[in-house]
């Protein structure tokens, strides 16, 4: 390629007039007309390159060949595109450029192109009128490094207005080939913690973005960058109040660093990652998953004890890390590691991890913020405000009848056998009162049988030799109350501890109505830490049974119908020696959530 056509390059914008049903993207540089980007969410790309004789586009790693015009103008329109920020190149006579119409962001070790496609319906990663946050750039001179370094830092909408409060903090680190830009600029973060913030779904948490690019970058973050945060900003400065979470190779230091040291991080997020199933040759010693797996294993409780949120995503089956994330929680669940996974569509991409980044933040810090407020439980649910309510943005069912929890003892989830639930759920309680649909503060008397549990049943270390089973009958006077869960996975526990002091060895009772316009055909899908058994219109739906984890949609209903009108929904949920919650959907025959119900 010769000089005028590189230098010619910086002219190649094409401004011809914008085709009236094309939107352009965010990401042009101004006055840009091109790219576009369609109704149907396709890319439409222009170059000016008269001398060129051959220019390619390549977006997620698709390779479209452009056609030239008399003017010299190269145009390619591509296939539907996902939704968010997507990077791409140009190819020009084989050599490869930035698109001079594009903002450039540092990712895949380059300054790339980039065009943001827009979210359809979907406004949690757009700007919003609401109380914004500030980002700002910090440098700090590094001893461990010896040379100037930065990182960026999300300060919450009141941070400059409460001058006396402390903050929370999440570290977040970002990808290989990529720097601390990455969550500030293609993550959204400020926007995506700004709205969550507005709508009462996350606590205000001060957001660090450091640069992972370095040789010891655990030591770094310990004795470098947490430091510098401490001393400059109203951080509170303990375990309880800080949190760590990466995407790919961050979410490989991320796993590093927070099994290294649990003491010191409550909450931990990992994007897109996994220990290698096959370590690279020569990073054994840094990057070797085994030493990390015999950590866990020689102490899985305390492990559990530490850490109130493992929070695992991956983009579905495209990720490049899936493998390597399955096979890892495997061995979590072989240890009995406690985590949650959440999963969604889109590969190894940054719309993935805006998305999984909106799950997490909503799961930080709550319990300790509203511990703080006095106000623990309460702050889980709200009467509901009328008489009818719809599912949240993702299909869940928030609305629900909760009964106070019944007293049923018990000493290891591993009792729960299908058998088991059946007969106890069947027999005991409420027989052939499945379709009866129960009021706000009716009064329910229950006669138990049960065994009598030893002291301190649910919390320290296990019994190893647990003495002869004695038994005694048990008399209560139980209500119910009609909720608003503020979160999708509804909080059992939390319940309890508002309305019973026992919060171990108990059985909850759910009821939600779901009215239909027309007969549709669906599956209820349920996610559960404990076991659970669900019925639909009076007929079993899904048994869940053993000891379990909390999995969005971790078991899903054969197709069921439900009718015009009113359908019941009523479940019964065993709290061991744990903390349950569950969260419930409707999926159609595609599995997409149902969203045209009303719940009552």
């Amino acid at each position: 390629m010769n000089k005028k056509l590189i230098f010619g390059i910086a002219m190649m914008l094409c401004c011809t007039n914008l085709s009236a049903q094309n939107t352009v993207p965010a990401t042009n540089i101004r006055g840009a007309q091109y790219p576009q980007i369609t109704n149907d969410h396709r890319g439409v790309f222009q170059l000016r390159a008269p001398q060129a004789q051959e220019v390619i586009v390549d977006i997620g790693g698709k390779k479209y060949p452009m056609s030239k015009n008399a003017d010299g103008i190269w145009t390619a329109t591509t296939d539907p595109l996902m939704s968010g920020i997507n990077y791409y190149f140009m190819y020009v006579d084989g050599v490869q450029v930035s698109d001079p119409a594009s903002e450039t962001f540092y990712g895949c070790s380059r300054m790339a192109s980039c065009i943001e496609v827009p979210y359809t319906n979907d406004k949690r990663f757009e700007p919003a009128d609401v109380a914004h946050g500030e980002t700002a750039m910090r440098r700090y001179y590094s001893k461990t490094h010896q040379a100037w370094r930065r990182m960026f830092v999300y300060l919450p909408p009141s941070y400059q207005q409460q001058r006396d409060r402390q903050y929370p903090v999440l570290y977040i680190l970002h990808g290989g080939g990529e720097d601390e830009r990455g969550w500030a600029l293609q993550g959204r973060t400020d926007i995506i913690l700004d709205n969550l913030i507005a709508q009462g779904k996350a606590e205000e948490f001060i957001v660090v973005m450091p640069d992972a690019n370095c040789r010891d970058f655990e030591k770094e973050l310990l004795e470098e960058c947490i430091p510098v945060v401490e001393k400059n900003y109203r951080v509170l400065a303990d375990a309880d109040h800080r949190a760590m979470a990466g995407l790919s190779m961050g979410g490989l230091y991320t796993l590093n660093t927070t099994i290294n040291h649990p003491e010191l991080f409550r909450y931990v997020g990992v994007f897109s990652s996994g220990w290698w199933a096959n370590t690279p040759k020569g990073m054994e010693s840094t990057m070797g998953a085994e030493q990390y797996y015999q950590k866990l294993a020689a102490r899985p409780d305390y492990y559990n004890r530490q850490f109130r949120e493992f929070y695992i995503t991956m983009g579905g089956q495209e990720d490049i890390a899936f493998n390597n994330c399955r096979i890892m929680r495997e061995r979590f669940d072989k240890i009995g590691i406690k985590h949650t996974y959440f999963e969604t569509p889109g590969g190894h991409t940054w719309p993935v991890w805006r998305e999984s980044l909106y799950q997490f933040a909503q799961r930080l810090f709550k319990d300790k913020v509203e511990l703080a407020n006095g106000d623990f439980a309460k702050n889980y649910y709200a009467k509901p405000a009328s008489a009818t309510s719809s599912v949240d943005d993702q299909g869940f069912i928030r609305r629900w009848r909760l009964l106070e929890p019944i007293s049923r003892p018990v000493r290891s989830n591993n009792v729960f056998t299908d058998s088991y639930l059946r007969e106890a759920f069947n027999t005991q309680y409420f027989k052939n009162q499945m379709t009866i649909v129960p009021k706000d503060g009716q009064k329910v008397k229950t006669t138990v049988v049960q065994e009598v549990v030893p002291p301190g049943f649910g919390r320290g270390p296990r019994m190893q030799e647990p003495p002869k089973p004695e038994f005694k009958t048990v008399k209560e006077t139980l209500t119910w109350h009609e909720l608003e869960s503020s979160r999708y996975n509804v909080k059992l526990f939390r319940f309890g501890e508002e309305y019973k002091q026992r919060l171990y060895g108990v059985l909850y009772w759910a009821v939600t109505v779901v009215d239909c316009t027309e007969d549709m055909t669906v599956r209820l899908a349920v996610g559960s830490n404990s076991s659970s058994m669900w019925w639909v219109n009076g007929k079993e739906a899904l048994l869940m049974s053993g000891d379990r984890r909390m999995v969005v949609d971790d078991c899903t209903s054969p197709l069921l119908t439900l009718k015009k009108g009113q359908n019941i929904i009523r479940g019964a949920i065993i709290n061991g020696p744990g903390m349950s919650d569950f969260c419930i959907r409707l999926l159609d025959e595609k599995g997409k959530p149902v969203k045209n119900i009303t719940i009552k």
